[in-house]
């Protein structure tokens, strides 16, 4: 069967489902023939086949071939070792209409996964790609109740394929009949479901094929679900191999669980998950699915209560699945339980719950006793409620009808004011949902816009005007637009663009809210971690002290986490390596808790940590956090990410700081591609990893790489960020390390000045790790002038700071240690700088152990005492090992050799040996 047949059988069967079932013989008799009008049987019984499957439980169309494709699945006995994708092929777990699933495991990073292998077919380049980036959305689904998924790809025979968390359960309505609960334990395992959704909802994406197949428990009674997205983008990219080969668009969708919107083609927004989530309850509640003999739905179905009255066998084991009777369920689920499941299944998508949220809640409400914001708001309902939820209160009331009747009025006003938040909430989520799918194109708009800068500017400009004009009078849905397109430009690294619309978010909550309301605690959370971005660090604490006042200094609350992220970000950078660490201890604990381990927060702040480690001299601390930061961005995003790529740079700084000069470079240059192509060549982080990757090829000593890839950085980083910035200080310094290596000191100095004047001003003249730094290296060109105590100086005011801001042991301590020591011996006071230099290299090995080259340079500086003392056997021990360490950590050939290899060859001339003194002095 080729395409064109396919669509036609399709196109036939949907026409044939849109007529009442009595008059689709007559329809099929006229429809069913060939180009010159004679009948066509084959064609009749395909269609014929295809309404008769649909009438049948199950999937229909999902469980088609979408197109006819060479088959899929191996043979179940030669399953093993067989290759989809990266993925090698274990054993079956199922096979079904849609394909097979099957344990797979993906060698390169020791994962097992439950590989589900699509039938289709995606021929056009275009149309694969589109479905491959699919994944980096889909992948952000980071949730506990939604199935992990690890990838999506398109194997080279045009075949989709999902790598999926393999998940142990039951779909739900065989799991709740299995254990016959009762409706309570059913609506509470249904909240389960609506959250999740309301997750996925909130990160735009609409999952399309809610039902129970798709709904498993595990034995430990936790929901999942699974497929989240898969026919979206099945949808999507079939959509886009339409438009290539001309074929006739095909709708992806399960008969009985669909939505209207779904079989007339219509836009399939989160109102399309919320008619499915209604099929799923009504069926939960009543073991029968609302439109069982109706194919495609126009109006409302009957309401739970009556589908469970008559007499049939099934209705009475269905009230016995549930320990009940047929009429006590009926009475159960009249009223309420009736209302909410009809407003749910609403034909038309605009009368339906505003969000997964909204339905949730008014189950919540129904589970507590409350009133339900689908109920008319009639005083006599919320009276019922009242006395239903306070029986014994009422009773004991009845004393006096003046005491009931004002009882009854205060909860009246609590109630529904209650209700009225409850339902503004849930329509500012649907009216922002929309506005951003509209603009967006149904996506999360960092992933739509990110590599495309010039795209993303001019689409998120219109965006911020649409709000301004279209949503007048929509204060707080405003508010949430400029704040989420603020979001974006901080991403793309925009701080001019985002600046503007965070002030105008806040100032429209300040005018609109409550001074303690969680929105405005958000908005001051995201202007601040501009602020930190910018180097305005002062303003960055004030906002995050007030998001933190706002939310709650002990509130286990994600605004809190948030405000607590924000400040730790903002002490880091100003050196306060205590609290820092303090407070992204406590945020990262509030975000594992409230959000799990793999949350973009919880990860946040361990890679937060991981920095505050590192900055306190932790570096087996800092890697461990590191390592796991990666691991979990990775199993979020896969390997193609701007986060990963964050993760790969963080490890391959603190490879730098072990010597392994060629593992960091790898990461470095990993990052850098990643970066590259999923932000483009001029957003800020490029130029971070940009920077660290030209700090590693110098301390690697490939000085000719070296220029090009600073002066990149620092081009970018004085568009994005302005002349007085840290990051812009950052790569000057590094600029004039690299020309202090290539001898031409007075440009190192002046880099080195431009880069002092913006530390002390962003700094206020006081201790900072960044201005040490620059001290460091103004003193070794000092002393390369030859104006040793002028470096002496320095090197002593570099000293006292390290000491001021570690505390105690650290790598930089050492440094400097080192330093004053070296500059000691220029000037031939060795009784002082034996004191130093010593103490340096029992510092280096306390914190690095034995095997590191980090010591070589205090050694060798020892060396130099000892022979100009003549302890020759002590200076030959000391140079030995110093050539020993750097040759391993740094190679033969590293600039950092040399001197050592000199100070040796003046060793053995001082001691009288001038044959192996000629040896070292060879080129080696």
């Amino acid at each position: 069967m080729d395409a064109a047949r396919f669509a036609r059988i399709q196109d036939l069967f949907l026409d044939a489902l849109d007529r009442p079932p009595e008059e689709r013989e007559a329809f099929l008799d006229t429809a069913c023939r060939t180009a010159d009008g004679a009948p066509d049987p084959d064609l009749r019984r395909a269609v014929e086949a295809y309404l008769e499957a649909d009438t049948a439980d199950g999937d229909f169309l999902l469980d088609q071939p979408l197109v006819v494709a060479p088959p899929l699945e191996p043979e179940e006995d030669a399953v093993e070792g067989r290759r989809v994708g990266p993925y090698r092929l274990l054993r079956l777990l199922g096979r079904g209409g849609m394909g097979a699933v099957y344990l797979a495991e993906r060698e390169d990073m020791g994962r097992a996964v439950a590989l589900k292998v699509v039938r289709g077919d995606l021929a056009d380049p275009e149309a694969r790609q589109r479905f491959r980036r699919e994944r980096r959305l889909l992948a952000r689904l980071e949730h506990p109740g939604i199935t992990r998924l690890y990838d999506v790809g398109v194997a080279d025979d045009g075949t989709p394929y999902f790598a999926m968390e393999r998940v142990e359960g039951e779909p739900l309505t065989d799991y709740c009949d299995r254990l016959r609960l009762g409706l309570d334990a059913r609506l509470r395992l249904f909240e389960q479901v609506g959250r999740t959704v309301q997750h996925a909802h909130q990160h735009f994406v609409v999952h399309r094929d809610l039902k129970p197949s798709n709904v498993y428990v595990t034995p430990e009674g936790e929901v999942k679900l699974l497929d989240f997205g898969i026919a979206k983008a099945l949808d999507e990219a079939e959509q886009a191999d339409d438009a290539a080969h001309t074929r006739t668009g095909r709708r992806l969708l399960t008969p009985g669980y669909a939505a209207p919107e779904q079989f007339t083609g219509e836009g399939v927004t989160a109102a399309t998950d919320v008619y499915s989530l209604g099929v799923l309850l009504y069926e939960l509640l009543t073991g029968h699915r609302p439109h069982e003999n109706t194919a495609a739905p126009t109006e409302a179905p009957p309401p739970p209560s009556t589908a469970v009255t008559g007499a049939a066998d099934a209705d009475t084991a269905a009230a016995e699945a549930r320990q009940t009777t047929p009429e006590r369920l009926a009475r159960r689920l009249r009223g309420d339980l009736d209302v909410i499941c009809l407003k749910a299944l609403q034909p038309e998508p605009a009368r339906r719950y505003a969000s997964a949220e909204a339905f949730v809640e008014d189950v919540k409400r129904h589970l507590a006793g409350l009133p339900v914001a689908a109920r008319p708001d009639a005083a006599g309902y919320r009276l019922r409620k009242f006395v239903a939820r306070h029986r014994r209160g009422v009773v004991a009331s009845v004393l006096g009808a003046a005491l009931l009747a004002a009882v009854v009025g205060f909860y009246t006003v609590r109630l529904a004011a209650e209700r009225d938040r409850a339902q503004t909430e849930a329509r500012t989520a649907e009216r922002v949902s929309s506005f951003l799918v509209d603009l967006f194109g149904a996506a999360d708009p960092f992933e739509e816009v990110q590599g495309d800068t010039l795209r993303a500017v001019d689409l998120l400009a219109r965006g911020a005007a649409r709000v301004e004009t279209e949503l007048e009078g929509e204060p707080e849905v405003q508010a949430t637009l400029f704040d989420a397109i603020a979001d974006v430009y901080v991403r793309l690294g925009r701080l001019e663009d985002a600046e503007p619309l965070y002030e105008r978010a806040l100032a429209l909550r300040r005018d609109t809210l409550d001074p303690d309301d969680p929105a405005l605690a958000e908005t001051l959370t995201g202007l601040g971690g501009l602020y930190v971005e910018r180097g305005a660090f002062g303003a960055a604490d004030s906002l995050g002290a007030l998001a933190l006042s706002i939310s709650g200094p002990d509130a286990r609350t994600l605004e809190t986490a948030r405000a607590l992220h924000l400040l730790g970000r903002s002490r880091y950078a100003q050196a306060d390596y205590p609290a820092a660490d303090s407070l992204h201890r406590r945020a990262q604990a509030l975000f594992r808790t409230l959000a799990g381990p793999d949350n973009d927060g919880t990860v946040a702040s361990l890679s937060e940590l991981a920095q505050v480690a590192e900055a306190r001299g932790d570096d087996s601390t800092a890697t461990r956090y590191a390592m796991a930061v990666l691991t979990s961005r990775r199993r979020t995003y896969g390997d193609d990410h701007p986060a990963v790529a964050e993760a790969l740079s963080d490890i391959g700084y603190l490879l730098r700081k072990q010597g392994r000069y060629a593992e960091a470079e790898a990461r470095y240059r990993e990052a850098l591609a990643i970066k590259r192509r999923a932000l483009g060549d001029d957003h800020p982080s490029v130029a971070t990893t940009l920077n660290n990757l030209g700090v590693l090829l110098g301390v690697a000593g490939h000085y000719d790489e070296v220029g090009p890839v600073l002066e990149e950085a620092l081009a970018i980083r004085r568009v994005r960020f302005g002349d007085v910035h840290p990051l812009v200080a950052s790569t000057l310094g590094s600029l004039s390390r690299l020309a202090i290596t290539q001898g031409d000191l007075d440009r190192a100095l002046a880099h080195q000045d431009e880069a002092l004047a913006i530390l002390r001003q962003l700094h206020g003249g006081g201790d900072h790790p960044t201005v040490s730094t620059v001290l460091n290296n103004q003193a070794r060109v000092r002393l390369q002038q030859g104006q040793p105590r002028e470096a002496e100086r320095l090197w002593r005011e570099v000293l006292a700071m390290e000491q001021r801001l570690r505390g105690g042991d650290h790598d930089e301590m050492a440094k400097a240690l080192s330093n004053v020591g070296a500059v000691l011996v220029e000037q031939g006071r060795y009784d002082e700088a034996e004191s130093f230099l010593t103490s340096s290299v029992a510092m280096y090995r306390r914190l690095l152990g034995n095997e590191v080259a980090e010591p070589t340079h205090p050694m060798r500086h020892l060396a130099r005492i000892a022979t100009a003392r003549g302890r020759y056997e002590e200076a030959e021990r000391l140079l030995t090992e110093a050539l020993r360490l750097q040759e391993t950590n740094l190679g033969p050939d590293h600039p950092e050799i040399a001197p050592t290899r000199e100070a040796l060859a003046a060793l053995y001339d001082a001691w009288g040996r001038p044959g192996e003194a000629a040896r070292y002095r060879r080129t080696p």
